[in-house]
C-alpha cells in the first residue's frame, strides 16, 4: 500500500468506496475483509494444464482470452523455466468448479492460430510421470549395455575385517579375473565386478561350496540383479572422496590393486569402468525433465 501512497486521507477515502471485498472497521483505521477467505480446497481436479501461447504472452493478454470461454477462471498461474524464469509457454488454469474444469479440458481452441493443447492436470502429471519412467528405465538400460550385463556379483556376508581387495583378487584371478572390488566392513557387503559377464557362473561353481579367502568362508552371493546393477553403477559414476586410506573401513580397489589402477593413466577411463558419456547422458536427461 506504501508502494502507491503514503496519504492516510486518501487511502482512507479509496477504501471507503463501495466494495465486494474489504471494507474499513468502526474508526476507520483497520481494513478487514468483507467475507472470511473460503475454507482451503483441493484445487488439482479443478485445475487445467494449456500450452501452446507464446512466450511474450502477458497476464491481461491470457486472462481475456480465458474469459471469452469461461466465466469461472478462479486463478491463471504461468509455468516457467527454473534458469532463466523465462515463460514456458503454457499455464495451469484454476476454474471454480471442477465440473468446469472438466467442460473446459473438453474443448479444441488456438491462440493466434496456434491450436492449444488442453488436458487436466491429473492427466498432465500423469502423462509425466510415465515419461519420466520411461526415461529412467532407457538410461538404465544403456547403462547396463555400456557396463556390460552380468559382470557384477554382491556378496551379503562379507566379514568385518580379514579380507583386501588384493587377495580376494588373488583368489579368483585364475577362473574369474577381477575387474574392481567395492566393500563396505560395516554393512557386510561387498560387490564385485568381473571383467567379463562371469558372474552366473561364478554363482554356478559356488553354490554348493563356500568361496574360501584365507580364513573366511563366503556363502551369500547372488549375481546383481538388473536395478542393483543400475543403482550401483549411477553410484559408482560419483566422485567419492578418500575415507581414512588404507586404515579406513570402506575400500575400492581397481586394476592395480588398492584404489589404483598400474597400467592406466589415471586420466583415462578402462573399458570396464563407468563410461564418462553415460555420465554425461544421465545428467542431460535431468536438464530436459526441468525444460517440459
Amino acid at each position: 500500500m506504501k508502494q502507491l501512497s503514503e496519504d492516510f486521507e486518501l487511502i482512507k477515502a479509496s477504501l471507503e468506496k463501495e466494495s465486494d471485498l474489504i471494507e474499513l472497521n468502526e474508526d476507520k483505521t483497520l481494513v478487514r475483509r468483507k467475507v472470511p477467505m473460503p475454507e482451503s480446497r483441493e484445487t488439482l481436479g479443478c485445475t487445467v494444464y494449456v500450452k501452446g501461447f507464446p512466450q511474450t504472452a502477458t497476464l491481461d493478454e491470457l486472462e481475456e482470452f480465458f474469459s471469452q470461454h469461461s466465466e469461472h477462471v478462479q486463478a491463471i498461474r504461468f509455468r516457467r523455466f527454473p534458469k532463466d524464469r523465462v515463460f514456458k509457454g503454457s499455464v495451469f488454469v484454476e476454474f471454480t468448479t471442477e465440473e468446469e474444469a472438466t467442460r473446459f479440458a473438453g474443448l479444441s481452441l488456438s491462440y493466434n492460430e496456434t491450436p492449444l493443447v488442453i488436458k487436466s492436470k491429473m492427466a498432465y502429471f500423469e502423462e509425466k510421470n510415465a515419461e519420466k519412467t520411461q526415461k529412467s528405465q532407457a538410461m538404465d538400460t544403456q547403462l547396463l549395455e555400456k557396463m556390460g550385463r552380468g559382470r557384477l556379483l554382491k556378496i551379503s556376508d562379507f566379514p568385518s575385517e580379514g579380507i583386501t581387495h588384493e587377495n580376494l583378487k588373488e583368489t579368483l584371478k585364475e577362473s574369474f579375473p577381477v575387474a574392481y572390488v567395492d566393500f563396505n566392513y560395516e554393512s557386510g557387503c561387498a560387490w564385485i565386478r568381473f571383467r567379463e559377464p562371469v558372474a552366473e557362473k561364478f554363482v554356478e561353481e559356488y553354490k554348493e561350496k563356500a568361496l574360501e579367502i584365507g580364513e573366511h568362508k563366503l556363502s551369500s552371493f547372488h549375481v546383481a540383479t538388473e536395478e542393483e546393477q543400475s543403482n550401483y553403477y549411477k553410484v559408482s559414476m560419483k566422485p567419492r572422496k578418500p575415507e581414512g586410506g588404507r586404515g579406513g573401513q570402506r575400500g575400492r580397489g581397481g586394476r592395480g590393486g588398492r584404489g589404483g589402477r598400474s597400467d592406466r593413466s589415471s586420466s583415462k577411463r578402462s573399458a570396464d569402468e563407468p563410461a564418462e558419456d553415460a555420465e554425461a547422458e544421465v545428467k542431460k536427461a535431468k536438464e530436459d525433465e526441468a525444460d517440459n
